[in-house]
């Protein structure tokens, strides 16, 4: 201090020009660079950490007290996992894409309403870009309902069907149901194979059911999937894709 042969050492706090760092003060802009994809954590010191980016389809997993997480891949063997949802709306079709090999998928569609009278529900598998295999299916399906009448369709080589020689109808009640599951589409190395079950009411009280079967007769590896009908647009409907490891 002025006037005296001492020196004092002093917490900058205690000066009066001094200024602390407010609560909720520090921006994005005043933190330093980073990774991106990173996840701040801390570490079993409490020091903060970066956790290391993960990939694609990648979960952030728990690694318990004492260290940080990390991105870990999906437990193999799990449930279905929920993947995206498409709402048709005077739609000619409803496309899903983006689909990896060591899946199996399933699609899930309610309260199809047809624009056209008297068709057929139609699905069709899809490569890189994407296009759409309009051939190389062997498909069959067996419908029945509540009259007791049944028939069949066989040998479909243009797609995958998912009813037979009844076809469904776009009065006021009428409406469609289905799910279908498609065993590891993007398997370059094996044949695409689906199974399923749909149904559907007419008018009259008519309740239809059909088991489908397909099969693409070549080995390739299908990314995306399709869904249509054989005349019209699809004025409503909603259609959900799920997922599960297949291994």
């Amino acid at each position: 201090p002025t006037g005296t042969a001492k020196i004092e050492a002093r917490y900058a706090s205690e000066h009066p020009a001094y200024t602390g760092v407010a609560d909720d003060a520090v921006t994005l802009a005043k933190m330093a660079s980073g990774t991106d994809g990173n996840v701040i954590s801390y570490d079993a010191s409490g020091n903060p950490v970066a956790i290391a980016t993960g990939s694609d389809g990648q979960v952030l997993t728990s690694a318990g007290a004492g260290a940080p997480p990390a991105f870990e891949a999906l437990p193999a063997g799990g449930g279905w996992a929920f993947v995206s949802a498409v709402t048709a709306s005077a739609s000619a079709s409803i496309t899903f894409t983006g689909m990896e090999t060591g899946y199996d998928y399933m699609l899930n569609a309610s309260h199809i309403k047809n624009a056209t009278d008297n068709v057929h529900i139609k699905i069709e598998l899809g490569v890189s870009g994407p296009t759409y295999r309009t051939s190389g299916y062997r498909s069959g399906v067996g419908s029945h309902y509540i009259a007791g009448t049944y028939n069949s369709s066989a040998n479909i080589t243009t797609d995958i069907r998912l009813n037979g020689t009844i076809t469904v109808g776009n009065a006021g009640i009428e409406r469609c149901e289905f799910a279908l599951n498609i065993i590891d589409p993007a398997n370059s190395g094996t044949n695409t194979t689906t199974f399923g079950l749909s149904n559907w009411f007419n008018t009259g009280d008519q309740m239809m059911v059909s088991q489908t079967y397909g099969i693409y007769t070549s080995n390739e590896a299908h990314t995306a999937l399709k869904f249509y009908t054989s005349s019209g647009n699809i004025t409503s409907g909603i259609f959900k894709l799920y997922r599960r490891p297949n291994a």
